[in-house]
């Protein structure tokens, strides 16, 4: 029983590990300040089941850095994204396709608000994102009168 335990312990770390690396890029504008964001998943702890995440943000020639530790619950998944796509009406929002990279994407585009009442995004947004299968945090696009992001490039490892 132990052994099993242990096993079982052993791959689903081995799992949480595949997603050190993943990342995603976006372009953004705020309040006229033109830049890059990119966050990545830097490290993995089995023993509290979290992620460390390093985002740069550049700001003409400028970039600053900041380090932040999340439950492995506020990432993103491939079924989490399954979920909000097969029942985007329901949960308020509405089918849209977003371009990255040459590639149209299906996502699901509601009210920030929304988002965040649907556990789908964290923090406080207003106005309107688009979330989809994209690593991290599912946001390809998001605009509102402070802020526009646009997702330019992500990795997933699975």
């Amino acid at each position: 029983m132990l052994k099993a335990l242990a096993l079982v312990l052993i791959s689903t770390s081995l799992f949480a590990n595949e997603r050190v690396g993943e990342y995603s890029k976006y372009t953004f504008n705020y309040q006229g300040a033109q830049g890059e964001r990119q966050t990545i998943v830097q490290s993995y702890s089995a023993s509290d089941d979290t992620y460390t995440l390093v985002s740069s943000a550049t700001i003409n020639g400028q970039t600053t850095q900041e380090t932040e530790v999340v439950a492995a619950d506020d990432l993103m998944t491939h079924d989490t994204a399954e979920v909000l796509l097969t029942m985007c009406e329901m949960f308020g929002g509405s089918f849209d396709t977003l371009t990255i990279a040459g590639t149209d994407y299906e996502t699901c585009k509601m009210q920030g608000e929304d988002a965040k009442a649907n556990k789908f995004i964290k923090g406080d947004v207003s106005g309107t994102v688009w979330i989809g299968d994209f690593a991290i945090d599912g946001i390809g696009k998001l605009e509102s009168p402070e802020v526009t992001m646009d997702l330019i490039e992500f990795k997933w490892n699975n």
